[in-house]
């Protein structure tokens, strides 16, 4: 469990989960561009690996401190 915590808080897991971000931010404005406004949101903003992103972000940000 000590592991799975520290891992967790590590600052690789945030800059890989940033990276992560940053891609997913940059396809939903190329997707909206192309497609518009609601196709960015079902394909990315409101699709679960978006949502398990940021919550894994939230995590370790908050075992970071």
């Amino acid at each position: 469990m000590r592991k799975l915590i520290t891992y967790l808080a590590s600052p690789l897991l945030m800059g890989t989960l940033g990276l992560l971000l940053v891609v997913g931010c940059a396809m939903a404005t190329f997707i909206e561009n192309s497609l518009g406004t609601q196709a960015a949101r079902v394909l990315v903003y409101n699709a679960l690996w978006f949502e398990v992103l940021l919550i894994l972000i939230a995590v370790n940000m908050l075992l970071a401190v």
